[in-house]
C-alpha cells in the first residue's frame, strides 16, 4: 500500500502546541506548509512543545493542561491515509524564547513493514496442494498495526482490545 518513495520521512502537515512552565496551554498552530513554522511561547520560563505530523488538524484535540497530553488519541481509519499524508509522527521537547530556531525532530509512530511472498519456491506444487494446505495468499494483515495511537502516553500505543487494531487488509 505504501509507495516506494520516502513515505516514512514525508511530512505534509503539522500541529504544534506549547505549554508554559505551569503546564497550561499557550498556543496551538496547524500548518500544511511545514518548511518553517511559528508558535507562541510563554516568556516566563521553559515551555513544553508538542508536535504531531501527518494526522490532520489536531489543534482542537490538544488538552488545556500538559498533564493530560498522554490521553491524546489519534485514530487511523485506513492505510490510504498513510499513503496520502505520510506516517504519523510526533515530537515532544523543551523550548524557550531564547532558542533562535529549534529543530523539531519527529519520530514515526508506526513501523514500515514490507512482506515479500515468493511463490517461485512453491512452483513445483500443484494449486490443489496449495489450497489443501492453506498456502494460498488470499489476504495478509499486519496485526500489530494500531488503529488508536497515543503519541505522548508513557505506556505507548499498545493495543488493548481488538478495536485498537486495523482490520483492513493491506494485501489482496
Amino acid at each position: 500500500i505504501l509507495p516506494e518513495d520516502t513515505i516514512e520521512d514525508k511530512v505534509t502537515e503539522i500541529t504544534l502546541a506549547s505549554y508554559d512552565e505551569d503546564g497550561f496551554l499557550v498556543d496551538t498552530q496547524y500548518y500544511t506548509d511545514v518548511g518553517e513554522v511559528v508558535i507562541y511561547l510563554s516568556r516566563s520560563g521553559p515551555n513544553m512543545l508538542y508536535a504531531l505530523a501527518n494526522m490532520g488538524d489536531m489543534t482542537g484535540s490538544m488538552p488545556r493542561e500538559a498533564k493530560d497530553i498522554g490521553n491524546l488519541c489519534y485514530e487511523l481509519d485506513t492505510y490510504s491515509a498513510i499513503a496520502k499524508n505520510g506516517m504519523p509522527m510526533c515530537c515532544s521537547m523543551e523550548a524557550s524564547v531564547s532558542m533562535k530556531k529549534p529543530v523539531i525532530r519527529l519520530v514515526r509512530l508506526l513501523a514500515k513493514v514490507r512482506m515479500r511472498i515468493l511463490h517461485t519456491s512453491l512452483s513445483s506444487a500443484s494449486s490443489s496442494f496449495l489450497y489443501a494446505y492453506n498456502l494460498c495468499n488470499v489476504s495478509a494483515y499486519v496485526r500489530q498495526a494500531n488503529r488508536r495511537l497515543y503519541p505522548f502516553s508513557p505506556a505507548g500505543s499498545r493495543a488493548l482490545s481488538s478495536e485498537d487494531i486495523m482490520t483492513e487488509s493491506d494485501y489482496n
